[in-house]
């Protein structure tokens, strides 16, 4: 005697059952939901409510012969959760707040709740999709993705898996790194013998451990060598809220993200050390990072381009403004009081001056007018240092002269 599975969906909004999936059709990593039933229907939607295509998640829509009336005694929520049906012209249809998206069989893919949406690092990420490719990937019996907020009001996405077998964190990772943008990688991982369940055999989201951050990174720890990885270390340990860095940790699967290395990057050249965001992407622990940055400043060019004369094209806004100017073109500057040490002498100052002149060839522009228009010119100007001796100024008058 045969017998048939079969996976029912439907919220009770819609009389219990809307789709099924004969899981006897095939064999597939991730059970659809299926096909509507007979008289009934099914949309996957946009936040305009509009029909998105293939593949793409959207919120799911039921209607048909099943839906039901509303609410009781609550017309508000009635008003918010039944519409009118925009496809048929007539019935309604069910708002359920699920994610899914339609497969090119046909069926429809569950992808979770619409609550399960969240906010990374400005990238809104459906949980359900990232769960759905790590069944996909066959190293899991079960999984679920939450976001975890740190102390500091950081969002990190943490996952958490009852493992088969061929289970490892790195083929995990590299596996969803193939199929997800690294955004929505989560890099905090927690194995369990069982997800923990509600009553009602739910997973309870609030029944789930906290992440061992310290625990994250399958290396054995190996202290800094030198004062580079040091300062490095120290950075991390700041940033990721870590008690302790060894140079072989990776920086993503101790917690960091992609805002992190905005701020590795910033702090390390405030210490002397110049990189670029996309250094710890390349390398992902000290050791290789500490090397990176010590052959970049090894190789640095302190090239000299000479100086620079003849003519130079206006930009749009130097057009702009010079085209404006009625007779006194000197009518837009800026200005800033520097206070300097009363050690620092007049012939000290008359150097830095020329210095800054020679080295910025902009600041030597010069500027004519003719028939044909302006024309911007590399000029010869050394710089020059404007004085004036107020030593001798009364109380009453100096701030009058300083002003003019």
């Amino acid at each position: 005697r045969s017998k048939k599975i079969l996976n029912g969906y439907g919220p009770t909004e819609n009389t219990t059952f809307s789709l099924t999936y004969d899981i006897t059709e095939q064999q597939t990593k991730t059970i659809p939901i299926g096909r509507p039933l007979a008289n009934r229907s099914a949309y996957i939607l946009d936040k305009d409510q509009n029909p998105l295509p293939i593949g793409v998640p959207g919120e799911l829509y039921v209607g048909g012969d099943g839906v039901s009336r509303g609410y009781l005694n609550n017309p508000e929520l009635t008003r918010e959760k039944f519409i009118r049906d925009p496809f048929t012209k007539h019935g309604r249809l069910y708002r359920t707040g699920d994610l899914g998206r339609w497969l090119e069989d046909g069926n429809i893919e569950y992808l979770g709740r619409i609550d399960d949406q969240v906010k990374i690092r400005g990238y809104r990420i459906e949980l359900g999709e990232i769960e759905a490719m790590i069944q996909q990937s066959g190293l899991t019996k079960q999984s679920v993705v939450v976001a975890s907020e740190d102390s500091k009001g950081t969002k990190r996405l943490v996952g958490y898996v009852v493992s088969t077998k061929s289970y490892s964190k790195q083929a995990l990772e590299t596996y969803l790194g193939s199929k997800l943008p690294e955004y929505m990688v989560p890099r905090l991982w927690v194995e369990l013998e069982q997800l923990p369940l509600t009553s009602n055999g739910k997973i309870d989201k609030r029944a789930l451990p906290q992440p061992e951050i310290g625990t994250q990174n399958s290396e054995a720890y190996v202290a800094p060598q030198n004062q580079t990885q040091q300062t490095l270390a120290q950075i991390w340990q700041d940033l990721l809220g870590v008690n302790e860095v060894g140079i072989e940790d990776n920086f993503f699967e101790l917690g960091g993200d992609s805002i992190l290395t905005i701020q590795v990057v910033s702090r390390a050249r405030r210490a002397g050390l110049e990189m670029e965001p996309r250094d710890l992407f390349t390398h992902q622990n000290i050791a290789k990072l500490s090397e990176a940055i010590r052959g970049k400043q090894a190789t640095q060019s302190h090239g000299e381009q000479g100086t620079l004369e003849g003519y130079s094209g206006l930009l749009p806004i130097q057009q702009w403004y010079l085209s404006h100017t009625n007779g006194e073109v000197s009518h837009f500057n800026q200005s800033v009081l520097l206070k300097v040490d009363r050690m620092i002498g007049q012939s000290q100052l008359e150097a830095v001056v020329k210095h800054l002149v020679h080295y910025h060839d902009a600041l030597r522009f010069k500027y004519q007018q003719s028939s044909e228009g302006w024309t911007q010119q590399y000029g010869l100007n050394p710089g020059e240092l404007d004085s004036a001796d107020l030593s001798k100024t009364g109380k009453e008058e100096y701030k009058q002269q300083l002003a003019e």
